[in-house]
């Protein structure tokens, strides 16, 4: 305004998160679908600016009023400048949850890219199909699971999944 004031205004989220809505009544292979797209749209929109969120996450993904997905918590996200990237974490540090981290993450790797947040999103695409993410155990268990395994195909543990969905999220992956 004239009397230089700043405001932050927020978008209210009052529709929930989709970990609780995979727990209550997870989302059907099409309804996943639509979910993903949408929060791959915006995720794009970040990379194009040279955001990489690097902690997608169903408690990260909250719906408005109208059922619309939203990408939030961009807390450890990295700006990626030309060839260079602005760092606030030391190299050889893991940030982000372990189920959803990419290999690179889960190893230390300070050469983290986009693929890295295309990874955790297939994670999440992952438990809306299936209901459980693909790896589990304690965090040095799944980190490493990350690393030396590849996941179950997600039409392996739910016959309802189409080919097309289930080849989509072994690329992500």
């Amino acid at each position: 305004d004239d009397n230089n004031h700043f405001w932050i205004v927020m978008e209210l989220l009052s529709g929930g998160d989709l970990e609780t809505r995979i727990e209550k009544n997870r989302p059907t292979p099409q309804e996943s679908v639509a979910i993903i797209r949408a929060v791959a749209e915006g995720l794009a929109f970040a990379h194009n600016k040279g955001v990489i969120h690097r902690e997608i996450k169903p408690m990260n993904i909250l719906f408005n009023a109208d059922g619309v997905p939203k990408l939030v918590d961009f807390g450890i996200a990295k700006l990626v400048q030309s060839r260079q990237s602005v760092v606030l974490t030391r190299e050889g540090l893991s940030l982000g949850s372990p189920t959803y981290m990419s290999p690179e993450q889960a190893a230390g790797s300070k050469h983290i890219d986009k693929r890295a947040d295309i990874y955790a999103l297939g994670i999440t695409f992952y438990k809306m199909l299936v209901g459980e993410a693909p790896f589990t155990g304690d965090i040095a268990e799944v980190m490493a699971q990350h690393i030396t395994q590849a996941p179950q195909e997600p039409k392996a543990i739910n016959a309802s999944v189409s080919d097309e969905i289930n080849a989509v999220v072994v690329k992500m992956l």
